[in-house]
C-alpha cells in the first residue's frame, strides 16, 4: 500500500508538473508570437501551424512534421480552423492579453511556393540536440536554401541550408544584444521577400491592390506565380477581386513571357474565352520582375469532375479560341479556369450559371497551318492523362486530325464525343493519374 500511495503521488505530481509545462509553453508561445509580429511588420505573417501536418512530400507521407510557426509574406499561408484545444485555448488567452488579432491558424498551401516560407520553431528552453534535429528535418522537407529558426526565450539560431540540404550556416544571436532585432527581421525577409516577394509588393503597390488575407496563392504555371488581391472598397473592406500573374526573369524564364502573354490576351479577348487584363503589363525590381491583373478570378477543373457534358463544354471553348483566330498552346484542363458567367454568350451554354475562361497563354500565338491539331492533342491528352511517352488512342488521332482539317463546330462535337467515351471505358485509370 504504501509503495502504491508513492505511486499515485509521483503519478499526480507528473501531471501537476505537465500542466504547468504546457501553461508556462503557452504563455511563451502567446507573447514570442506576439513579439515577433509585431517586429516583422504588417507585410509579414506569423502563422502558428504546430497542430497540423507540414510540410509533407508524396501523397502517403508517414512523417509527422508540425513546425511551431512559419512567416510568410501576408496572405500566403492557407487558413486552417482551430480544430484541437491547444490551438483554442492559445486563441483564448491571446484574447485576455488583447492581441487576438496577431494569431493565425494554418500551413503553407503548395510545395511551389516554400521557397516563401521561413519556419519556426521554439520553446521555453530549446535543445542543441533534439529540437535542432527537428528543424534539420524540416529543411530536409523545403527547397533547396531554405530559412528556419529555433528560438527559446533568451536566444535564436538563424539556420540556412543549400543545395542538397546541407546546413550552410547558423548563426546564434542573444535576443538581448544589440542588433538583435535588425538581425531577425532582415533574416526572416531574405527567406520570404527575395526575389517573389519583392516584386508581388512593388506590383500590389502599382495596382493598388492588396493580397487577400489567406489563401491568396492560386497557382503556379511554366512562367510564373499567380496571387488572389483585391482593391478597397468601402469602408476598407475588399472590394473587386483580380489575380495578379508575377514573372521573375532567371535563367529559365524571361519577363519578355509577361508582356507577351498580356499582349496576345488581350488581341483574343473578343473571343470571351480568355481571361481579361485590367490595364498593363509592368516590370518591377530594375526589370528584375514584371506582372499584370486579371479578372475575373476562377475556380479550377479536376479531372474527377468530369461529364459528358462537360467534356463537350471544354472542347467547345477550345473550338472558340480557334474560331477566333487564335492558338492557346498549352491547351490543358489545368489552364481552363470557372468563372460567373454574366454575359451569356454564344460560345457559352445558356443555362449554365458559369464559363469557361482560359488562362496562362504564354505560348499562344496568332492561328497556323496545325495550331488546330497541337491545342486539340494537347487538351485530348490532359483529358484522358496520357502524358509524354505514352500515345493517344487511334481514334482520338483520326478525331483531332477531322478537326483541325474541317474546322467546324460539327467536328469539335465528334472530338467531344470521342473523348468521352474513351474516358468512361477507362475511367479508374484516368483519375488515378
Amino acid at each position: 500500500m504504501p509503495k502504491a500511495r508513492n505511486l499515485s503521488a509521483v503519478g499526480a505530481l507528473s501531471r501537476r508538473y505537465f500542466q504547468h509545462y504546457v501553461c508556462n509553453r503557452m504563455h511563451f508561445n502567446v507573447k514570442m508570437t506576439q513579439i515577433l509580429q509585431n517586429v516583422l511588420g504588417p507585410d509579414m505573417n506569423l502563422v502558428n501551424s504546430e497542430e497540423y501536418r507540414w510540410p509533407q512530400k508524396g501523397f502517403f507521407s508517414s512523417v509527422k512534421l508540425r513546425p511551431h510557426l512559419h512567416a510568410s509574406l501576408r496572405g500566403l499561408h492557407s487558413h486552417r480552423d482551430e480544430r484541437h484545444n491547444s490551438a483554442r485555448n492559445i486563441r483564448q488567452l491571446a484574447c485576455e492579453t488583447g492581441g487576438v488579432e496577431q494569431f493565425r491558424f494554418g500551413v503553407a498551401p503548395n510545395a511551389e511556393i516554400w521557397d516563401m516560407f521561413v519556419i519556426l520553431e521554439g520553446n521555453l528552453r530549446f535543445s542543441e540536440g533534439e529540437d535542432f534535429g527537428k528543424v534539420v528535418r524540416y529543411l530536409q522537407y523545403l527547397n533547396e536554401n531554405a530559412f528556419a529558426i529555433l528560438f527559446d526565450k533568451s536566444r535564436c539560431w538563424l539556420i540556412r541550408s543549400r543545395e542538397k540540404h546541407i546546413i550552410r550556416s547558423i548563426e546564434e544571436v542573444s535576443w538581448s544584444a544589440g542588433g538583435s532585432k535588425k538581425k531577425f527581421v532582415d533574416f526572416v525577409r531574405a527567406g520570404t521577400m527575395n526575389p517573389w516577394g519583392n516584386v508581388i509588393l512593388a506590383a500590389c503597390k502599382h495596382f493598388n491592390v492588396q493580397l487577400v488575407d489567406t489563401d491568396a496563392f492560386l497557382g503556379a504555371g511554366a512562367t510564373g506565380r499567380v496571387f488572389k488581391v483585391y482593391q478597397a472598397g468601402t469602408n476598407g473592406n475588399p472590394g473587386e477581386f483580380f489575380a495578379l500573374k508575377v514573372v521573375l526573369d532567371t535563367e529559365f524564364t524571361s519577363i519578355y513571357y509577361a508582356f507577351h502573354e498580356c499582349k496576345h490576351l488581350k488581341a483574343a479577348n473578343e473571343t470571351n474565352v480568355v481571361v481579361s487584363v485590367v490595364g498593363d503589363c509592368k516590370a518591377f525590381e530594375g526589370e528584375t520582375g514584371a506582372a499584370y491583373i486579371m479578372s475575373p478570378v476562377g475556380v479550377p477543373i479536376h479531372r474527377e469532375d468530369l461529364t459528358q457534358d462537360f467534356v463537350v463544354w471544354i472542347v467547345q471553348v477550345l473550338f472558340a479560341l480557334h474560331d477566333g483566330g487564335f492558338q492557346h498552346g498549352d491547351a490543358r484542363l489545368a489552364n481552363l479556369i470557372q468563372v460567373p458567367d454574366r454575359e451569356r454568350n454564344h460560345h457559352q451554354h445558356q443555362y449554365r450559371k458559369k464559363k469557361l475562361i482560359w488562362i496562362d497563354v504564354a505560348d499562344s500565338r496568332l492561328i497556323g497551318e496545325y495550331s488546330w491539331a497541337m491545342d486539340a492533342t494537347s487538351l485530348s491528352r490532359s483529358i484522358l492523362n496520357v502524358y509524354q511517352g505514352g500515345e493517344l488512342p487511334e481514334n482520338i488521332n483520326k478525331l483531332i486530325e477531322e478537326y483541325a482539317m474541317n474546322k467546324n463546330e460539327a467536328a469539335c462535337l465528334e472530338l467531344a464525343d470521342g473523348l468521352w467515351a474513351e474516358f468512361l471505358s477507362n475511367r479508374d485509370s484516368f483519375l488515378r493519374g
